[in-house]
Order: structure tokens, then C-alpha cells, then sequence
């Protein structure tokens, strides 16, 4: 095996652990916008379901936050698309996902001058918890 075969196939588990990462990622996000129009559903509350079970599960926000601190910005936009949309949708969400530790990590990314998509991202992330819940934006305005 040559040296650059062998790069090769040690590097694609970790491609593949980082692909994994952005597709859970998008599948949050996904469940979260399923009663939209672009996921139409004969079920008259699929939606309230959708948000019902995100509601529900224990590990969601914990395995969504943690992929903030990725160190891969492609990661780090897309967890922060998924928790905006999460928090658009149910204060409840936004209570669990807009913590202090979430808003000042998120505020870090915009006060470093991150890449134009972290940045909306990041300005997603915190305008939806702002809009969401009263508690998050004085919280916002706290964290300067």
C-alpha cells in the first residue's frame, strides 16, 4: 500500500463520522419544519406531533448543543439551522436549547467575525430565541 493509499483509508471513518454529524443535524431540522409546505402530510397535525415528540425526547437538545462545539463550522451551521428551527417552532424547545452556555457560545461565533453562513446561522439561532421567548432575549441583552 502506497503512503497516499493509506492516508485515504484512514481518513474516510473520519469523513464519514463528520458527514453523520451534519445529516443528524438536518434530520433534526427536518423534523422540526415537517408541517411546512415543502413537507406536505395528509395528517391535519402532523407538525404538532413532529414538535411533540422533539418535545418529548431527552436526548434531542443534548445531542443537538453538543454539535455547536463541533469543530467543524459545516457542523457547527447546520446544528444551529436545527435549533432555530426547533425554537421557532415551540417555546418549550427554545426553553431547553436557548440555555446561557448556547447563546453566549452562538454570540462568541458572531463577535469573532465567523465565515458569512456560521454568521447567519449564528443570527438565526439568535433571533428565533429572541422572538420565541422573553426569558432568552433578556438574556441576550444580558450577555451583551
Amino acid at each position: 500500500m502506497h503512503a497516499p493509499e493509506a492516508t485515504l483509508s484512514v481518513l474516510a471513518p473520519f469523513e464519514a463520522y463528520q458527514a453523520a454529524r451534519v445529516d443528524f443535524a438536518q434530520g433534526v431540522a427536518g423534523l422540526a419544519s415537517a408541517g411546512r409546505a415543502q413537507q406536505p402530510s395528509h395528517e391535519v397535525d402532523a407538525s404538532e406531533k413532529m414538535i411533540a415528540a422533539l418535545e418529548a425526547s431527552d436526548t434531542v437538545g443534548a445531542n443537538v448543543t453538543a454539535l455547536l462545539m463541533d469543530p467543524a463550522p459545516s457542523v457547527q451551521r447546520t446544528a444551529m439551522i436545527a435549533m432555530g428551527r426547533m425554537c421557532g417552532q415551540s417555546l418549550a424547545l427554545c426553553q431547553q436549547l436557548c440555555t446561557t452556555e448556547n447563546l453566549r457560545l452562538t454570540l462568541s461565533r458572531v463577535a469573532l467575525g465567523a465565515a458569512p453562513s456560521l454568521l447567519r446561522a449564528a443570527l438565526f439561532l439568535l433571533y428565533t430565541c429572541a422572538s420565541t421567548s422573553a426569558e432568552a432575549a433578556r438574556e441576550l441583552v444580558d450577555l451583551g
